[in-house]
């Protein structure tokens, strides 16, 4: 199994898991004990599933107030200053 599926997995079980420093942290209830276990023994691919995630995030955090509710979906632009503008066709 692959990190991102174990990673999504553990959290649709009840665990939180996050990496501070060089450690993976991983909390929940002790009955989910066993799943914990798995996870640190896939530290590698936990820690790759959980850096690819922030790569995306913040992309997601700029992009979404540029949503509309209803109709085409706009140009959605994560940096500011690229030389096309918001809401318009390049």
């Amino acid at each position: 199994m692959d990190g991102l599926t174990l990673l999504a997995e553990a959290r649709q079980a009840g665990l939180l898991v996050t990496v501070r420093g060089d450690l993976l942290v991983v909390r929940g209830p002790a009955h989910l004990a066993a799943m914990a276990r798995r996870l640190l023994a896939e530290k590698p691919a936990i820690v790759d599933a959980l850096t690819a995630e922030q790569e995306v995030a913040w992309r997601i955090d700029a992009m979404r107030p540029q949503m509309t509710r209803t109709g085409a979906i706009p140009l959605l632009l994560a940096r500011p200053g690229a030389p096309w503008a918001t809401g318009c066709c390049c």
